[in-house]
């Protein structure tokens, strides 16, 4: 679990989007899902609702974009550790209101 200003970040300091959820840990979230980290230091972060005197950490998820993008990714490392990723993102629709 993170330490945030010298305070345990528990289960319940970790946000999915703004929303607190039970099963969210930040260990929980596949990196290739994940936009950005953003981490609210200090008692400030009772403005989310429930959140220690150290922090929370929001966890925000990659959004679906109007203009088509595909990424792929690859990955290897010790311990035979092997990783693929693909990222495809775009407009189902001519006039851009269903996206994927």
């Amino acid at each position: 679990d993170p330490i945030i200003r010298g305070f345990d970040a528990s289960q319940f300091d970790v946000l999915r989007n703004g929303i607190s959820s039970a099963y969210s840990t930040i260990s929980s979230f596949d990196s290739a899902t994940v936009e950005r980290i953003e981490v609210l230091r200090g008692p400030a972060s009772v403005l989310f609702g429930k959140g220690s005197l150290g922090g929370v950490i929001n966890v925000i998820t990659k959004q679906p974009l109007g203009e088509p993008q595909y990424s792929v990714e690859f990955s290897a490392g010790s311990f035979d550790f092997y990783r693929g990723a693909f990222d495809l993102t775009g407009p189902l629709t001519d006039d851009k209101t269903l996206l994927y």
